[in-house]
């Protein structure tokens, strides 16, 4: 009796021991993407929406998927689910892997252009360097960029004789999205050195134009950015909103200068300032 028992017991044993290994495997708990995120790159990756504790190779994966472009700086965009899933379409494996929000809050990190990097590029248009201490200046709008350097380069200046001031007008090179702006100071402009050009417009022939009322708003170059006839991309700026859509330029323009152009869907004509190769933007 005592054997029969220590034979059913060591059968039972093995058996315990079979199902054990027979047993699946444990599952792995999808990874949960982040529902907010914060990031300073032009695109959005996949990888931006991964947590801290997401292992290497997921987040080598998520380094090559794009899901578009970024919002501008200090503005949001919402990735949705159906846009993740979309993306993921070819890679069900990666997408098995991921449990996805139904929204992601995606922000754009915003830093202020600040009195001292308009200085600088003041400076470089007035051949005179970037290394001088602040103008004495008044900043019309505040602009946000999101990475070391906005890129600031003068674009066009005009002398108001009547009111005895120089008016500048400056954009990001750098974050090409962004509106140009303004600023405004005392008195006019110094001639600058021989042989200074900024984003590759003479500034001696702007600036000698500024100290000339009769030349007051002559453009740095005659470097054509918008041709007619040849698609380009408006940007539309409000207090509280930024439209962009696609029209048709019916004239070619410099950087700084007006042309007219035509909105393919509804004819309409209107007028918009050009501010970078394909971009004309307009205020409502």
């Amino acid at each position: 009796m005592s054997i029969r028992r220590l034979v059913q017991g060591a059968l039972g044993c093995f058996g315990a021991w079979a199902l054990a290994f027979a047993a699946p495997p444990p599952v792995t708990r999808p990874v949960v993407l982040l529902s907010e995120v914060e990031i300073a790159t032009k695109t959005v990756l996949l990888s931006d929406l991964l947590p801290e504790t997401a292992l290497a190779p997921l987040r080598e994966a998520g380094a090559t998927i794009s899901l578009g472009s970024a919002p501008v700086p200090g503005r949001s965009r919402i990735v949705t689910r159906a846009e993740v899933q979309a993306t993921l379409a070819a890679n069900p494996p990666l997408e098995a892997s991921l449990w996805i929000p139904l929204e992601i809050m995606v922000r754009r990190t915003c830093h202020l252009v600040s009195p001292e990097q308009v200085s600088a590029a003041l400076g470089v248009a007035l051949g005179r360097g970037g290394s001088e201490e602040p103008l004495d200046f008044s900043p019309l709008t505040p602009v946000c960029f999101s990475g070391d350097d906005p890129g600031i380069e003068v674009s066009n200046v005009e002398f108001d004789p009547l009111q005895g001031v120089t008016r500048v007008r400056l954009w990001t090179s750098k974050e090409p999205r962004n509106l140009p702006f303004y600023v405004t100071l005392p008195g006019r402009l110094d001639e600058p050195a021989a042989g200074v050009h900024t984003a590759g417009r003479s500034a001696s022939k702007t600036m000698a134009s500024s100290s000339d009322p009769k030349h007051a708003g002559a453009k740095m170059d005659n470097t054509t950015l918008v041709k007619a006839g040849v698609a380009a991309r408006l940007v539309i700026q409000g207090p509280d909103c930024r439209i962009t859509t696609v029209v048709v330029p019916l004239q070619s323009g410099v950087l700084g200068q007006q042309v007219r152009a035509r909105d393919p869907l509804t004819l309409k004509v209107f007028s918009a300032d050009v501010a970078g190769p394909g971009l004309l933007t307009a205020a409502l």
